[in-house]
């Protein structure tokens, strides 16, 4: 996801931030692009107008963050990635995504 830097995206790392900050967070991002996590779920303190592109391995196809990102009002995208076998998460499982302004 470094790639996105050049676009004017962010990468932040969810872990250690309140969840006061996480939401001003979103809220004030036009754009997230993020991996399959819970952190997505702040979503609900994003903007109507916000874009949220998920990264989803293949072998988890659930249509949860889609159903309320359609409920919320955000244009929702999801980037399907091959499965790498069982990969440890590590942290909080909030660990990574970005955000554009």
């Amino acid at each position: 996801m470094d790639g996105l830097a050049p676009m004017g995206f962010e990468h932040i790392t969810l872990c250690g931030l309140s969840v006061i900050d996480q939401a001003k967070l979103f809220h004030s991002a036009s754009i997230i692009v993020a991996p399959l996590d819970a952190g997505l779920m702040n979503m609900l303190f994003a903007s109507p107008s916000t874009a949220l592109i998920e990264i989803a391995p293949q072998s988890y196809q659930h249509p949860l963050f889609w159903n309320v990102a359609k409920w919320l009002g955000h244009w929702y995208g999801r980037i399907i990635t091959p499965d790498h076998g069982t990969e440890k998460r590590h942290g909080c499982g909030h660990c990574g995504g970005q955000i554009g302004h």
